[in-house]
């Protein structure tokens, strides 16, 4: 029987832009723990009610089996966020019957994928499509927009539609702002370069550091202006009007004053 005590949860609200990342590290989290084949079906699941030898080592397997299946499962229940979750816990529980009492992590684990992973043409689609409208926007990162293009690269590498490198990397520098246009020109020469080829991670580098560049003029772009602002508000007149008694500016200044005077012209 498994620790239930000892198991460290990672939440998993339901969402489905969520479902890339938890899934990412509920799997690293399986893998530490040993539970990764039992998730992913690599190994067959003994039924409760199947008759087990455990003197012999094929029975020993299989009771090591059923256990981790157990803490699999358990895993997985206690993950789900029930208020906002309620869809995906569903499918989990459904997963818990009479030939598997304690529940089938690789069953609940298949339903969670086909949901949020569907390998379905239209989906292929749908998937296909946001990549190539996929681009940069003004003043964003390129290394978080850039893991966004390879997440979506991996769906479709999953659903059996697999781009190489060189297409991976046309697409990010003919999506790139014109900020980044000496960048775009200097490393696109570079792609299928046999004698200097271009790496993705190479790419990644090189724009991460002209953005750490733009970052930093903007940074001293706002300062200046914030100095100037400054030096403005220094410069007005701090006394108060002789005429009206407000601040910031002389009498000779006064629009009521000059409000006053029209005034008199017109009845003159």
């Amino acid at each position: 029987m498994s620790d239930i005590s000892a198991i460290r949860v990672l939440n998993f609200t339901g969402k489905k832009d969520e479902w890339s990342t938890w899934s990412e590290k509920f799997l690293a989290k399986a893998r530490r723990s040993g539970i990764k084949d039992v998730l992913l079906g690599k190994v067959s699941i003994p039924k409760t009610n199947e008759e087990i030898n455990e003197k012999t080592d094929e029975g020993k397997i299989m009771m090591k089996i059923f256990d981790l299946n157990e803490l699999a499962y358990t895993e997985l229940i206690l993950s789900i966020d029930v208020s906002s979750g309620k869809v995906a816990f569903n499918m989990v529980k459904g997963c818990k019957n009479k030939d598997y009492t304690e529940g089938n992590a690789a069953m609940a684990w298949e339903r969670l994928k086909n949901k949020y992973e569907p390998t379905s043409a239209p989906s292929l689609v749908k998937t296909e499509r946001l990549f190539r409208q996929s681009s940069l926007s003004k003043n964003e990162d390129p290394d978080a927009w850039i893991t966004t293009l390879e997440e979506f690269r991996m769906k479709l590498e999953d659903m059996g539609s697999a781009m190489t490198d060189d297409q991976f990397m046309i697409h990010v520098l003919n999506n790139l702002t014109s900020d980044y246009e000496l960048q775009m020109v200097l490393l696109e020469k570079r792609i299928g370069n046999k004698d200097n080829p271009l790496e993705v991670d190479e790419l990644r580098e090189e724009l991460n550091l002209r953005f750490e560049r733009l970052s930093t003029q903007n940074e001293s772009n706002n300062e200046s202006k914030a100095n100037e602002e400054q030096a403005l508000f220094t410069a007005q007149f701090k006394g108060k009007c002789r005429n009206c008694g407000v601040l910031g500016h002389k009498s000779i200044h006064c629009k009521a004053r000059r409000n006053h005077n029209d005034r008199q012209n017109d009845g003159n």
